[in-house]
């Protein structure tokens, strides 16, 4: 019995590969606000230079249990909740922020990301 071929979405015509969540983590350690800053550089550079060349990604940023999510829209990297909260994920309140907004990436993740635009 043979595999049916798979199709690769970079060479396929009705395929499409698209990044659509981005994460910089860091070890527990690391809980001071110059490596928050440092993680939220460190992400907005793999956001500029995703390798599909979109303008638009979700991502997020985690040091230890606590974990921001981010909407990078070229060239800017904005909190992805209102208030630019910061969840742990140890407390139940926090957990429960973070499954949100994880829902929302997966539920809004694609229709976002296709509507932006390619680099040239």
């Amino acid at each position: 019995m043979t595999k049916p071929a798979l199709r690769t979405p970079r060479i396929s015509g009705d395929l499409a590969e698209r990044q659509i969540f981005i994460v910089e983590c860091k070890r527990p350690s690391k809980d001071t606000p110059a490596e928050w800053e440092s993680a939220k550089d460190q992400l907005l550079h793999y956001c500029e230079g995703n390798v599909n060349g979109t303008t638009r990604v979700f991502g997020a940023t985690a040091i230890g249990t606590k974990v921001k999510f981010w909407r990078f829209d070229y060239p800017r990297l904005t909190p992805l909740s209102a208030g630019d909260e910061t969840y742990d994920l140890l407390d139940p309140r926090g957990s429960n922020q973070a499954e949100q907004c994880l829902n929302y990436i997966r539920n809004n993740g694609w229709n976002w990301v296709q509507s932006g635009t390619m680099l040239p």
